[in-house]
């Protein structure tokens, strides 16, 4: 045999293999590359969803309180956020702690929301306490 074509045909066989290598290395790393953006991507929806909800949730307390102030109730109960929220739902209870003629009316006030996040159900609460002080005639 002749020694310059067996030197051909190793030459060609590690280029394969070399090649083969370099093309294994670039997939598993295309593979790991690809799969921590899609966690980054998860992840910015998760936090979009949770700050449009901390939004809205600041939001309902203030109407809350405010319709606290003007009518001097607040009710119990659940309903949806109007289009293109709708896929938020918010729950508001209101617990009497302290009640007092004299002093006034302590109230525990707490708002949540849910969503649904694939099959997952996030839940974002805010509790606070609001104090009457009965009017003097």
């Amino acid at each position: 045999m002749n020694p310059i074509s067996c030197r051909i045909n190793n030459a060609r066989g590690s280029l394969l293999i070399e090649s083969l290598v370099a093309i294994m290395i670039l997939s598993v790393s295309l593979t790991i590359i690809v799969q921590s953006l899609l966690g980054s991507f998860r992840a910015m929806a998760l936090n979009a969803s949770y700050s449009t909800a901390g939004l809205m949730l600041d939001s309902q307390m203030e109407l809350l309180l405010a319709k606290d102030f003007l009518e001097g109730h607040l009710s119990s109960g659940a309903d949806v956020f109007s289009d293109p929220d709708q896929r938020f739902r918010y729950t508001e209870e209101e617990k009497k702690i302290i009640q007092d003629k004299t002093t006034g009316t302590l109230k525990e006030v707490k708002l949540s929301i849910n969503w649904q996040n694939g099959r997952k159900t996030n839940t974002l609460s805010v509790t606070t306490n609001l104090f009457d002080v009965p009017q003097s005639e």
